[in-house]
């Protein structure tokens, strides 16, 4: 009895949890959660000039530049499609005392923010990737850059499973004094 009792416990919960995974409110999930690779800038940029940026994504991603949702009032507000979307490019100044101490971080914003979208004239858009000229910044030091893989609504992409990998590469970049001001 005991047993029945433990069987049919374990089967409505995983009809329950089939029943709250059809009805995910966030949209299509993606089946496998895309990637992407942040190729340019390598490693070191300019001051006071543009950043050209070349991302490599998931072939199997529908780069769509023009899928996204009007700002402020879309922001979060258009359900995830499987497998489409855009990418965002993110400057952050690290601090010179290191970036990580106990008292110190990244500031918390953006020195430069860039959407690769219908919005920048420069997106140029390809079989796997997508590139364009970014804002750049005008004060030397060290910086993180992400590049991030976005839903239509400007969030991050819903993981296809927690073990995946977010849609994000990030990489350090030192930003030296432009040559023209030497």
């Amino acid at each position: 009895m005991r047993t029945a009792a433990s069987f049919f416990s374990v089967l409505a919960m995983a009809m329950a949890m089939a029943v709250w995974a059809a009805d995910y409110v966030g949209g299509q999930t993606d089946e496998t959660t895309p990637q992407l690779r942040l190729i340019e800038p390598s490693s070191t940029i300019e001051a006071n000039a543009p950043v050209h940026v070349y991302i490599r994504y998931s072939t199997d991603f529908r780069y769509c530049d023009d899928c996204v949702a009007p700002l402020p009032e879309g922001y979060g507000q258009v359900p995830q499609v499987a497998q489409q979307g855009h990418a965002h490019t993110y400057l952050q100044r690290i601090p010179d005392e290191g970036g990580f101490g106990d008292n110190t971080g990244p500031d918390s914003a953006t020195a430069a923010f860039c959407a690769l979208n219908e919005s920048n004239p420069t997106t140029n858009i390809g079989p796997g990737y997508v590139e364009g000229d970014c804002p750049g910044v005008t004060v030397p030091g060290r910086y993180r850059m992400c590049a991030v893989l976005q839903t239509d609504a400007h969030v991050l992409r819903v993981m296809a499973h927690p073990r995946h990998f977010p849609s994000i590469d990030c990489r350090i970049l030192e930003v030296v004094e432009s040559t023209s001001q030497r």
